[in-house]
């Protein structure tokens, strides 16, 4: 949101789409709040500082919620614009029934205070609490002002109900109450009446399509700046993640539909009254359902239905406790035990939601996603690619400039390189599966964990890859492999059949990465052959008439003995120390290591044919030499192409590492050893900064003509009101 408010240059920039969906003028709002405070030039003083206007907002969300309540419970006759759900005790005096009505309108603004949901939105630089605001305030509006004149408060309620769509689409469930709650008591004038308010906000919210079409943005910034859902997260992690959130808009639900009796042409204050706080609990509920279904996150969806679900628990509770004082002592028991429970039931929610949020937001207390980007920005080397999980370490992440991924398979991610996992606690949607999990911690070896409230736990973990692992780092190419050698995807190397040889199908006859291991360069040519060296050998071209040349390992070893034979002498890497045998038998007498020689033949030396002596000669060449023991406890042996040992640590035999000899003895030209990006990792698309005066200007006129209808409807109506007479 930060980045996207376009700094000090204002406007709006457009990101990588994986961040989530930005609320275009949710965040003009904030850049023009960033400017006017001089907000510090760091990342973190910035995002602390774009926090504050949410926690207002939210200060007006509980507010609207307490005027909402207050007209739903307002008895009297009135303008007709907002009655109470149910008749008015006839034991209580108004006085006594005014104080109930600002209790329960108390008690609604403290369950919407203490929401761990709504509260989370609140202390985030979000745009859902500006829109729950917003469309509260069309709901107000609509509810509290007088609907004579029409024409007046028509553009009025459509004005601040677009608002609210421009900010989040989620809102028009809210905006769409109205129209329910005339349906249910068959006020269908009046209903069509909402149905134009809510058509007129419709059409205020498409100046941002427009808008966003002529941007010529591709389908996925598009989609970041309409508000295109995610696409992650579930019902049932949802209701894991905010017990409460769900727990209060169930039992508000339950509070407005049990007791509701549909009366037949009912318009009395209080057949609106309830059916006005029925429509407005069902609808948010319902719309919050269907957004989570179509893969908006719940923490985006809940926030919409919690101050109606607040308002329908209030007024039941003050409804009941009310009738309980009011009955005779003799019939008062059961109403007072009724009563008593309920009371109980809603104080130990508001203890329970109050624990909930001192827990999350005590200081320090939920401060994992910034220690995790401070450990990656301290302990990972700037190019490495991190595979994330859910939706906020993701987008924190990328906030931060790391190249993320979102891999939900161990083995693929490590073909491509990739060797940090960032891992959570929370049930939370997205690519983290728990089999990936499993595989990372299996794996891998942690590199730092942080506690955090929102997200259970905050691990990261680095997987490393053995050079000759035949998984690892081997991503399928056009006529070819790819293969990272640096880092974390940091870049690597193709091995391609082409015009220069076939070093692929060489490749794969020789044995894979099993054999060769990691590519150390591209191909070259130095006045010869063509030539890629790899972790234990090197693949040279051999002239061809027809077709590209065919590609077989060269002799290395008595190269690099001939380059600088006291620097092959340093690595612990035997010498040549006699002749190529010429048969069979004299292979076999020089092949004294049976592990040594197993590997050579790929089979049982006492078993093998002469089929299995060929391909050896063809792969690594004849030995020239006796296995050696060296300095550093290995057990090694050349041979023409490859030298074979067997580790001082244990393990089976395997090619040592001569090609890494080659590339430090200089055999390896330089321009070979430029890597290329890993192909397929997702690229961090460039910052457009994108040109929001159009976007004013019509959001802008649209707001001034329903101002100057509104201004007209009212002086209509100061004309033809009638005058009196001395």
């Amino acid at each position: 949101m930060v980045r996207a408010a376009g700094g000090s240059g204002g406007g709006l920039v457009a990101q990588d789409p994986r961040v989530g969906p930005i609320e275009p003028l949710h965040a003009l709002a904030v850049g023009a709040w960033l400017r006017a405070t001089e907000a510090g030039s760091s990342l973190e003083g910035a995002v602390r500082e774009a926090r504050v206007p949410s926690r207002f907002l939210l200060a007006g969300v509980v507010v609207l919620t307490v005027l909402l309540c207050l007209l739903l419970m307002r008895v009297g006759p009135g303008t007709g614009a907002a009655a109470g759900p149910g008749p008015t005790p006839p034991q209580l005096r108004v006085d006594r029934w005014r104080r109930w009505r600002l209790g329960a309108a108390a008690l609604a603004g403290a369950l919407v205070a203490l929401d761990p949901v709504l509260v989370l939105n609140g202390r985030a630089a979000t745009g859902t609490v500006l829109a729950v605001a917003l469309a509260l305030g069309a709901l107000a509006v609509a509810w509290g002002l007088p609907a004579r004149p029409t024409l007046r408060w028509l553009p009025l309620v459509a004005a601040v109900g677009g608002l609210a769509l421009l900010v989040s689409p989620l809102a028009l469930p809210v905006l769409a109450v109205p129209v329910v709650a005339e349906l249910l008591q068959g006020r269908h004038r009046e209903a069509w009446r909402d149905m134009a308010a809510l058509g007129l906000g419709i059409g205020l919210w498409l100046a941002l399509p427009i808008w966003v079409a002529g941007q010529g943005l591709d389908a996925g910034q598009a989609g970041w700046l309409l508000g295109r859902p995610p696409g992650r997260g579930a019902i049932a992690a949802s209701v894991a993640d905010a017990p409460l959130t769900w727990l209060l808009v169930a039992a508000g639900l339950a509070a407005t539909i049990l007791p509701w009796r549909p009366r037949s042409g009912a318009r009395s204050e209080a057949g609106a009254g309830a059916a006005r706080l029925l429509a407005w609990t069902a609808t948010t509920a319902a719309g919050a359902l269907v957004a989570i279904v179509f893969g908006y996150p719940a923490e985006q969806a809940l926030p919409f239905a919690v101050p109606a679900a607040a308002a329908s628990l209030a007024v039941a509770a003050t409804r009941a406790a009310a009738a309980a004082r009011a009955r005779r002592p003799v019939r008062q028991a059961v109403p007072r035990l009724v009563g008593a429970g309920v009371g109980v039931a809603l104080a130990a929610l508001l203890v329970a939601q109050g624990v909930d949020w001192e827990a999350r937001y005590r200081p320090s207390a939920d401060d994992g996603l910034d220690r995790l980007v401070a450990t990656v920005h301290d302990k990972v080397p700037a190019c490495s690619v991190i595979n994330a999980a859910g939706s906020d370490d993701r987008a924190r992440l990328l906030a931060a400039g790391a190249t993320v991924t979102g891999f939900s398979d161990g083995p693929a991610a490590q073909a491509a390189g990739v060797r940090y996992f960032v891992l959570t606690g929370a049930a939370h949607g997205g690519p983290m599966t728990p089999s990936l999990a499993a595989w990372v911690r299996q794996h891998g070896t942690r590199v730092a964990v942080h506690p955090s409230r929102t997200l259970s736990r905050l691990e990261l973990w680095r997987v490393n890859a053995a050079p000759l692992d035949p998984v690892a780092d081997r991503l399928p190419v056009p006529d070819g492999v790819f293969s990272n050698v640096r880092g974390s995807a940091c870049g690597g190397y193709r091995v391609v059949d082409s015009q220069a040889g076939t070093f692929y199908t060489a490749y794969r006859a020789v044995g894979g990465k099993a054999v060769l291991g990691r590519p150390l360069g591209t191909v070259w040519t130095s006045d010869g052959p063509a030539l890629q060296a790899f972790d234990t050998m090197v693949l040279g071209a051999a002239p061809a008439t027809d077709g590209p040349p065919a590609v077989a390992p060269i002799e290395l070893p008595p190269l690099l003995a001939k380059l600088d034979v006291e620097a092959v002498a340093d690595a612990d890497i035997p010498l040549p120390s006699a002749r190529p045998p010429v048969t069979d038998g004299q292979t076999q007498a020089l092949l004294k290591d049976k592990a040594i020689a197993r590997e050579y033949l790929g089979t049982d030396p006492a078993s093998a044919s002469a089929a299995d002596w060929r391909r050896a000669r063809a792969r690594f060449g004849r030995p020239l030499g006796l296995p050696q023991v060296m300095p550093d406890g290995a057990v090694r042996q050349t041979f023409e192409r490859v030298v074979l040992e067997l580790p001082a640590d244990g393990g089976p035999a395997r090619p040592a590492a001569l090609g890494r000899l080659a590339v430090r003895l200089g055999l390896v030209p330089k321009q070979a050893m430029r890597p290329e990006p890993v192909p397929g990792l997702p690229a961090s698309p460039a910052e457009t900064r994108l040109d929001t005066g159009p976007l004013l200007r019509l959001v802008g006129g649209g707001l001034l003509l329903l101002a100057l209808a509104a201004g007209a409807g009212l002086a209509v109506a100061r004309q033809t009101r009638p005058t009196r007479s001395g």
